[in-house]
């Protein structure tokens, strides 16, 4: 992938004295030249990505299989980017965007998702509730990859929290 026309670069705004700095929530990874990348582009850019956690091609290929009906997600790019579950023949999940960053985003929250529930089945401590060790790795993971990812997934979790709390062994009366 040439890139030109996916750089690492940081939406940033230009405050009056000119120095950077980040628009809040709204921070995206990336930048394009291009409206839209090819799946072949995507899959090179996750290639990439996925090498800093040390995730081979393998790993992450099946995001470019359309034709897997299992319920493992693939993606399409057309005039924007799909995240697409097939299972059965029945489509259960669609979601699209235009921003990159919100794919790519989607991709390592899955990956890293089943990378953290392989840890934690390894490292289980009966004492405390599983999702404790699954996040905390999960979290690891993308804070790798990309800190602003580990923050969007650390508001996911603590809704998550809100209605469903910890349930730890240790404090159950």
């Amino acid at each position: 992938m040439n890139l030109c026309c996916a750089r690492w670069r940081f939406y940033t705004a230009k405050t009056p004295n000119g120095h950077r700095k980040k628009r809040g929530n709204c921070l995206r990874m990336f930048e394009t030249s291009k409206s839209v990348l090819s799946l072949d582009e995507v899959m090179d850019l996750i290639y990439k990505i996925g090498a800093r956690i040390s995730l081979s091609k393998e790993a992450l290929a099946n995001f470019a299989d359309q034709s897997a009906d299992c319920g493992a997600p693939h993606i399409r790019c057309d005039h924007s980017y799909h995240w697409i579950v097939v299972e059965r023949g029945k489509e259960i999940e669609h979601r699209q965007t235009p921003v990159l960053d919100d794919l790519l985003y989607w991709a390592f929250e899955a990956t890293t998702f089943a990378l953290a529930v392989k840890y934690e089945l390894q490292h289980r401590n009966l004492a405390e509730d599983n999702r404790r060790i699954m996040w905390r790795y999960q979290l690891d993971l993308l804070q790798k990859l990309y800190p602003a990812w580990r923050d969007r997934l650390e508001q996911k979790i603590d809704n998550i929290l809100k209605d469903h709390p910890y349930r730890d062994r240790r404090y159950v009366g």
